[in-house]
């Protein structure tokens, strides 16, 4: 869990734009990450841990 937190923090100190894909299978051009937020504490679910967080971005040319 804390590689995948890094490499978000990363992503955002860098100021990687990218293309984000939406649960719904919607394709997102021209994102940047603003932050990742932690929300509530991490958990053992099964054989996985759980972390609930937010990412927080900007689409920089919206599509109309």
């Amino acid at each position: 869990m804390w590689a995948i937190e890094d490499n978000i923090e990363a992503l955002i100190a860098a100021r990687t734009v990218a293309t984000l894909k939406s649960v719904h299978g919607q394709n997102l051009d021209d994102c940047l990450i603003e932050r990742y937020e932690r929300v509530g504490a991490r958990r053992i679910v099964g054989t996985r841990i759980t972390q609930p967080a937010a990412i927080h971005f900007s689409q920089l040319t919206p599509v109309p």
